[in-house]
């Protein structure tokens, strides 16, 4: 795979411009493709597929951003059964990746609730003797943990951001988990991705609200528009770290999908 300098023009282009995020171009994204409710509707499907659909979800998601970055006319494919094994391989290294940079919290949480119960546990054999004053211990410690989770969000979306662009763009993971290359991209986009994250979500929160309001099964489509329009921003991010002289991420060569090869043979 070819590799580039500081400084080297991308593979598809000069650096672009650094322009503001388009929030809603973003959540709109999906809609951009001519059967766009066909996609969401088969897409939806595979939330109930444990595991493995969302692997696909990701192996989908990486063709897309890697159409984006090539300036791909027809930007998001249309989704087809047909391509499901191909789009389980390749979604792999984003599923893995998730795993990876999550794990830490995980167990960092983990713990913290662990303790929050044996905290709990003796709290209430002891309160007869504090009688039946709030069990302060308690309270305590759930206040931690919720304000360390609070605290811990951005950092995760923001390593998040930075982890799922290399996995999405490369699909290798060994790139993809490169700390030097993990960290200048998080260096020159903490700042976008927080901000981006926050508005973005607070957009998308309305969007999942009316999915709850659609008897309740509207929340599943929501949940795709919303998760599609997360692969806009995170090439917008990317735009913005290219603008900034950031090294340009080496891009999986293009493999045509099985259903659009046979739709041409």
């Amino acid at each position: 795979m070819q590799s580039f300098p500081q400084q080297a023009k991308p593979p598809y282009g000069d650096p672009p411009a650094e322009q503001g995020i388009e929030y809603f171009a973003a959540l709109k994204f999906i809609f951009s493709q001519q059967n766009a409710w066909s996609s969401i509707l088969l897409l939806t499907v595979l939330l109930f597929i444990p595991v493995v659909g969302q692997i696909v979800m990701y192996g989908w998601q990486c063709e897309i951003l890697q159409r984006l970055e090539r300036r791909d006319p027809k930007p998001i494919p249309e989704f087809s059964f047909s391509d499901f094994t191909h789009y389980l391989s390749r979604g792999v290294t984003p599923f893995v990746t998730q795993i990876l940079l999550t794990m830490p919290f995980s167990v960092v949480f983990g713990a913290l609730g662990g303790i929050s119960a044996m905290v709990a546990m003796v709290a209430t054999r002891g309160m007869h003797h504090t009688r039946g004053e709030p069990p302060w211990a308690v309270l305590s410690v759930y206040g931690v943990v919720m304000l360390l989770s609070l605290a811990s969000a951005p950092f995760i979306a923001i390593l998040m951001n930075a982890g799922l662009v290399r996995a999405e763009l490369t699909e290798d993971l060994g790139k993809t988990l490169s700390f030097s290359a993990l960290l200048a991209y998080i260096k020159r986009t903490w700042a976008t991705t927080f901000v981006a994250s926050f508005l973005y979500g607070l957009l998308a929160s309305f969007v999942i609200l009316l999915g709850l309001l659609c008897c309740y099964f509207g929340l599943f489509p929501a949940s795709i528009i919303v998760a599609t329009g997360m692969v806009h921003l995170r090439f917008q991010i990317y735009q913005k770290y290219l603008a900034r002289g950031g090294d340009p991420i080496p891009v999986k060569p293009p493999v045509q999908l099985p259903s659009e090869q046979a739709s041409t043979s």
